[in-house]
């Protein structure tokens, strides 16, 4: 079964598996050209797993579930727009437009 064929319900779950196996700085401990692209590239790919994580927890009514994450990534890599774009989604679908707004103004 692939992703698209996966309930949004699903899709939570494994993508929240997925998070919580994440620990730390990859290859942590280790220096080397490789490891300096490998490591840069595994947190690319974390950091745009996240909205489309947060998409589906909000698909499934969840959005408080997100904000606190997306405001500390957000506050990490403030000119990573797809991230700024979930945290407002999340706000606004948490019922908290004016920070939503608020998002948008500093972004």
């Amino acid at each position: 079964m692939g992703a698209a064929d996966r309930t949004d319900a699903e899709r939570v779950v494994m993508l929240r598996e997925a998070f919580g196996l994440w620990r730390g700085e990859p290859l942590a401990g280790l220096a080397g050209a490789w490891v300096e692209r490998t490591r840069h590239s595994w947190g690319q790919q974390w950091i745009e797993a996240v909205p489309a994580w947060s998409e589906a927890e909000l698909r499934v009514g969840n959005p408080a579930g997100v904000i606190g994450m997306l405001n500390g990534l957000v506050a990490e890599h403030p000119l990573v727009e797809p991230l700024t774009v979930a945290l407002m989604r999340a706000l606004h679908a948490a019922g908290r437009s004016p920070e939503a707004l608020a998002c948008f103004a500093d972004l």
